[in-house]
């Protein structure tokens, strides 16, 4: 460990020079080369991802609220095109939610009699990127589908 410099230590001192030669930095052995990153690089470094992963999800965020409405929107054209299904005594109910990434369309088929049942009978998933795209997934491979409620409408209707 360095020696400390003290006032005394003064009486040696008659050049410049004299006072490197007295004063030793006790931070020396402490500073990380490029071989051995120290530990608060490495704690800001993963700071800096977190804050990036946090500002992603932000921005999905965003534009999932943006996007909601027209799921709202197609979840009433979805409604209206299952009203057929009134004269069989069945009430289609549709919902529309959002979690992580993910916007759900979830139909529902209820019975209209004295105990009502449901019939869960279909749910489909579409995912939002930070950059406002959507997706969803059939089975293979990801496809790309404009925020529109009538494609989304054609899409959801195109997989029943």
């Amino acid at each position: 460990m360095a020696r400390r410099t003290y006032e005394a230590d003064a009486e040696y001192i008659e050049t410049a020079d004299d006072l490197d030669d007295l004063v030793q930095d006790k931070r020396e052995g402490w500073r990380a080369n490029s071989s051995k990153p120290n530990e608060r690089n490495v704690m800001l470094k993963l700071a800096e991802i977190e804050n990036k992963k946090l500002a992603e999800i932000r921005l999905t965020q965003i534009a999932q609220a943006a996007m909601l409405p027209k799921f709202e929107a197609a979840a009433d054209l979805v409604r209206n095109g299952l009203e057929p299904f009134r004269k069989y005594n069945r009430v289609p109910f549709v919902d529309v939610s959002a979690k992580s990434e993910l916007i759900y369309i979830r139909v529902t088929m209820q019975k209209t009699s004295a105990k009502a049942v449901s019939f869960n009978w279909l749910n489909e998933s579409y995912r939002v990127t930070s950059s406002g795209g959507l997706f969803f997934h059939d089975g293979f491979k990801e496809h790309s589908l404009a925020c529109d409620a009538g494609q989304i409408v054609e899409h959801f209707f195109g997989i029943a």
